[in-house]
Order: structure tokens, then C-alpha cells, then sequence
């Protein structure tokens, strides 16, 4: 018996470049970046950071449900508007089809304000100041605010979903790493493919903005420190690079079975042909310099999936991080998939302009490869000025309008965890 076949026909983002779809994949086309210095205070000390930070989400404007609106943190608010566009932009809004519609959501965010526990603590020290757990138990426990962690909670977003547009049908929340948000895609792509649901809201959202996730990567030594001009810090590919910058957002899609979207006459984007991830457990203790196996062969595993020789790949949707470790990554992978291919189909990558942003980023990759083959476009490839030798990948310094009906996208987790999709044009 044949599968149904999965088309997308809806797309939502909530990004640092914009918080519409549009807007955003416009801004990358036209080569803007969001990554600007922190103006935080906690980020500009003992040295300054950079950020890509969402601005101009008016949650108001995206979320009509009050109990949301004072509850959700700020990036589950992101969530809510990403899907919601998606949602729309497939146009079933208040559709009943939404009551069986699955929800597959990928989140890694634990989003805690510090401030919170200020009165609390401050109610529970000792006049020469030492903090005094009895005191905190008759006075500062009743200054925290009960439902901190549920604004926290990383199914926050799926929740918030689920509320506001009425998404009822089967629903995952997946905490797996970077790679939750693509992964929650193939899931659901895998849901209509069984039968299970017709149609499913998929994505992801993070914030990597929080001073846990800035300590993490700090101490990792990830971060670009070019604050002297940061539009340009992260250079994928470039001998002279040093890192990326950290970013937040939300990115989401409408999939439906060919069958309901033609029942309904909806128009698609492209058809997701077909989906793979690999596990190396082995990075877990030591990274390996260019140990690209396990990401070639998710992105193998899908291209035969799909019978799509690398030959007739159009364009590769990837992270583009701008460490030594991830980019020797990402180029072999590029150079043992299209060996035979010279040159090999153009990589592109939006995290110069958007910041890095966690389980968010892959699917950010598959809306951009969905936009690109809507508009026969491919996009550019920012900043890599100076090419490592090492990693010979086929660019584009500017975005280019040229034909193609495939296109991969894939998503790495340090080499550990790796999803790869293949995306072809719609059916006619």
C-alpha cells in the first residue's frame, strides 16, 4: 500500500529578523543581519556579548487567549504566533479540521527570569544578611510566584498551541537536543504517512538568550567575539572565523496529506519526499575533527529514501555555525555526498543574519528551503569572505534565481545527533 504523500502548506516564523515569514525570509534575501551588541546588562559583563534577539512581537496582536498572554514566556509566545501563521497562511483558522489536527513540537526551553526569586531570597536573610532557610519557609516561599514553572516548562509552547488555535489531534513534545525541532517534523511527516492525522502543526522554538545557555556556550569557547562589527561575526566557512552568536525564535509548518490538501483545494509549497537521522554516541566523549559520517549518512539515508541522486539536489539547507569543528563537519559531509558532482549543489545557511537559534534552527532551514523553491530562488551564503581551504563548499555570494525541484536540509547536534529531509516541488 503507498504512503500518503506530505505536502507542506503553511509556514510560520517568529525570528530577530522579523516576525512574520515573509518578512523575514525577505530580509535574508536582501542580506540583513539582526546580530547586534547586547544591551542587556547581564550580557555586557565582564565583556561584552553579542545577540540576535526578536523584536516587535506584540503578543497581543498574536495570541487572543488572556490566560496565555500573562502566561507564556517569551519564546512559547513566539511558538503560539509561528504556528498560528503557518495555521493561517495554510488557511484553516478556525477550521474543524484543526480538532484532528496532530501537533509535533520541538523545545528545549527551560525559560526561567532570574528576577523572580529576588523578593523571596531578599525575604529570607538574616540582618547581617545570610540567607536562613527557616526564614524562607515562613516568608519567602510565600513571595514566589506558584506558576514560575509553568510558565518554564519546555511543552509550554505545545500547550500554548493547543489553547489558541484549537490544534486537538495526536501531539508530541520532543526535548532531543538541537535537532528537536526537525525531528518533530519528520515526526509528524511520519504520523500522516501512517494514517494517524490528515494534517499536523510542526516546528520548534528556543531561546538561547538566558545566562545558562550564554555561560554553556562561553565556557564551550562557540561564541564569536568580532564585537567590532557584529553583522558580520559569524563566518561560516571562513579561515578567519571564531564562532557564531546566540539567537531565539520560532519556526513552524502546516503538513497535510496530498489527498486533504487536494480535497480542499489548497496550494503547496513543496512535498517533503523524505526524512532520516543518525546517532553517533561516540562524539558524546570526543568530538573527532571532521568526522562528517554520521551526518552523510542521515542526509544518504534520506536521498535514497526519496530516489534523489545528489545529482539533481538543487540547493543544501545546513547550520553554517562558523566553528573549525562544525564546519569541517558540514563541508565533508558536502564533499563525500556530491563527489561526482562539480560543482556540488550550493550550500546556504541564515545563522549570520539570525543568530544561532537551537531547537528552532532546523526547522528555520526547511521553511527558508520551502520559501526557496516557491520562488526558484537560492539563497546567498553571508560572510564567508576568505575561504577555508578545508571546507571547499559551492556558495552563493548573493541570492540567485535559477530552476530546481530538490533541495536537502539537515541539522546537527555537534556531529552526535543528526535529521536530514529532502524537499521536492509540489505535485502538480
Amino acid at each position: 500500500m503507498n504512503q500518503p504523500r506530505v505536502l507542506v502548506t503553511g509556514v510560520g516564523a517568529v525570528s530577530p529578523l522579523g516576525v512574520r515569514s515573509r518578512t523575514h525570509f525577505e530580509a535574508w534575501m536582501d542580506g540583513r543581519s539582526a546580530v547586534q551588541l547586547a544591551r542587556a546588562p547581564e550580557f555586557t559583563s565582564p565583556t561584552p556579548q553579542m545577540e540576535a534577539r526578536v523584536s516587535g512581537f506584540e503578543r497581543s496582536q498574536w495570541i487572543t487567549n488572556r490566560m496565555l498572554r500573562k502566561l507564556l514566556s517569551p519564546s512559547a509566545g513566539y511558538a503560539v504566533g509561528a504556528a498560528g501563521e503557518a495555521v493561517a497562511d495554510a488557511g484553516l483558522v478556525d477550521a474543524p479540521t484543526l480538532e484532528a489536527c496532530g501537533l509535533y513540537v520541538g523545545s528545549l526551553s527551560l525559560e526561567v527570569d532570574p528576577e523572580v526569586f529576588v523578593p523571596p531570597l531578599r525575604a529570607s536573610l538574616t540582618p547581617a544578611g545570610v540567607f536562613d532557610i527557616s526564614l524562607f519557609a515562613k516568608r519567602g516561599m510565600k513571595l514566589l510566584d506558584p506558576l514560575f514553572l509553568v510558565r518554564a516548562l519546555p511543552n509550554a509552547g505545545a500547550c500554548g498551541i493547543s489553547v489558541e488555535h484549537q490544534v486537538l489531534g495526536p501531539n508530541t513534545n520532543l526535548t532531543n537536543g538541537y535537532t528537536s525541532g526537525l525531528m518533530s517534523v519528520g515526526l509528524a511527516m511520519a504520523a500522516i504517512q501512517r494514517g494517524e492525522t490528515d494534517c499536523a502543526v510542526a516546528g520548534g522554538y528556543d531561546t538561547l538568550l538566558g545566562m545558562d545557555s550564554l555561560a554553556e556556550h562561553l565556557i564551550a569557547g562557540r561564541l564569536s567575539t568580532r564585537h567590532e562589527d557584529p553583522p558580520r561575526a559569524c563566518r561560516p566557512f571562513d579561515r578567519d572565523r571564531d564562532g557564531y552568536v546566540l539567537g531565539e525564535g520560532a519556526a513552524f509548518v502546516l503538513l497535510e496529506s496530498a489527498a486533504h490538501a487536494r480535497a480542499r483545494g489548497a496550494r503547496a509549497y513543496a512535498e517533503l519526499l523524505s526524512y532520516a537521522d543518525t546517532t553517533d554516541v561516540a562524539l558524546l566523549q570526543r568530538e573527532r575533527a571532521g568526522d562528517a559520517t554520521a551526518l552523510r549518512q542521515a542526509a544518504s539515508r534520506a536521498l535514497g529514501a526519496a530516489a534523489c541522486p545528489a545529482g539533481e539536489v538543487g540547493a543544501i539547507f545546513g547550520d553554517g555555525l562558523a566553528t573549525e569543528l562544525d564546519d569541517l563537519r558540514e563541508a565533508n559531509a558536502v564533499r563525500e555526498l556530491f563527489r561526482d558532482q562539480a560543482p556540488a549543489a550550493p550550500f546556504t545557511a541564515a545563522t549570520s543574519a539570525t543568530g544561532f537559534t537551537g531547537a528552532a534552527s532546523g526547522v528555520f532551514s526547511l521553511v527558508h528551503a520551502v520559501m526557496g523553491m516557491e520562488q526558484q530562488v537560492v539563497p546567498a551564503l553571508a560572510n564567508c569572505e576568505h575561504p577555508d581551504p578545508r571546507c571547499a563548499v559551492h556558495f552563493l555570494e548573493r541570492a540567485e534565481p535559477r530552476p530546481y525541484h530538490r533541495s536537502l536540509v539537515w541539522t546537527s547536534d555537534r556531529g552526535v545527533k543528526n535529521v536530514a529531509l529532502v524537499v521536492g516541488a509540489p505535485p502538480s
